[in-house]
């Protein structure tokens, strides 16, 4: 027996782009209802209502600023950041930091870095080879240097 699928996640709030607000906006002007809005967008009549009421708050439909904290790095500090990373690829966080003079913490660049797509994980830390191990595998090689590779 098949078990019923699962309906998709409902966002509460979905937000629509400028575009769409002032296309409803527009409707309004010219004399359209919300039921009719509604339909022709294929959004509930509650979201229409509350464009139309927002409107003028939203200066040509464009989302009002969001609370929250503000960015410790600012775009001059990932420029600093980008130029002295490609000036270095391999460069540790806290030499980014200090070449850059930031006054934020390593923690605070690698999010940034992540967040634009530029550093993904830490490189693996592997043990050095030894003078040992490394005998052991040139004498490897060179036994089996011309040997078929069956």
């Amino acid at each position: 027996m098949d078990s019923p699928a699962t309906p998709p996640p409902h966002t509460p709030y979905t937000e629509y782009s400028p575009h769409k607000r002032a296309r409803i906006i527009t409707g309004y002007d010219v004399g359209l209802t919300t039921s009719a809005l509604a339909a022709k967008e294929g959004i509930p009549k509650g979201s229409i209502s509350g464009i139309v009421k927002r409107y003028k708050r939203q200066r040509g439909g464009k989302s009002l600023a969001r609370s929250g904290r503000p960015r410790k790095l600012s775009d001059r500090d990932i420029r600093a950041i980008q130029r002295t990373i490609a000036n270095n690829p391999f460069i540790s966080l806290d030499k980014i930091r200090e070449t850059a003079s930031l006054e934020v913490s390593t923690r605070t660049i690698s999010r940034e870095l992540i967040r634009r797509g530029i550093m993904y994980f830490k490189a693996l830390r592997r043990p050095k080879l030894s003078a040992k191990h490394a005998r052991k595998r040139l004498t490897f090689a060179l036994a089996y240097i011309n040997q078929p590779l069956s």
